[in-house]
């Protein structure tokens, strides 16, 4: 007989107030409103940006982000995303589909800026088996796991860096969800965008 659990809460994050969080496929990322990142969880592939692959049963601060001041997180299938205040896109976990967005198929367990969006300011994030990137300029960028079209790129090919999606090139968006195998991108007029 399957062990029924009941809601309870994390002793680690009582003192602090959390903000917002986000859960991958076994691991979950918190956003503290004083903009700090903790995880627990399986630190498989590195998700926990921890520099390992151990498990944290409690909620532990993800020091190599420590000196930023996030604002948003976002957990994929076993990666990891932060965005920060001045609109950098932290990146970890597995990058086994490029959903990291550094230019390779690796992964990473220490947090890493986007580096082909360091000249844009990233205001929200999503992430699956792919990553999705929306700027304060309305503009959308998606890279990793394509091979449902879930980067709305035409195409069901990877991508190991962010590529905007021209589709949406002439469209204003204002918000964004991914699912393991399909995207979703709201505009400005409410029209709401799908595809994978």
């Amino acid at each position: 007989e399957a062990e029924v659990m009941l809601p309870t809460t994390l002793p680690a994050l009582t003192a602090l107030r959390v903000r917002a969080a986000a859960c991958g496929e076994h691991h979950t990322a918190f956003l503290t409103a004083s903009g700090e990142v903790f995880t627990c969880g399986l630190g498989q592939f590195g998700a926990l940006g921890h520099g390992s692959e151990e498990r944290e049963a409690r909620p532990r601060r993800v020091e190599a982000i420590a000196a930023e001041t996030a604002v948003g997180v976002a957990c994929g299938w076993r990666h990891t995303a932060a965005l920060t205040t001045d609109g950098a896109l932290y990146l970890w976990g597995h990058g086994g589909f490029g959903q990291l967005g550094h230019g390779a198929q690796l992964g990473g367990g220490v947090p890493r800026a986007v580096a082909a969006l360091r000249h844009l300011r990233v205001v929200r994030v999503a992430c699956a088996a792919h990553t999705l990137a929306l700027t304060a300029q309305g503009e959308l960028y998606s890279w990793g796991h394509g091979k449902q079209g879930q980067l709305g790129h035409g195409g069901s090919t990877s991508e190991a860096t962010p590529r905007r999606v021209e589709a949406l090139r002439h469209t204003r968006v204002v918000g964004l969800a991914g699912g393991h195998f399909h995207s979703l991108a709201l505009a400005e007029d409410d029209t709401v965008y799908t595809w994978g």
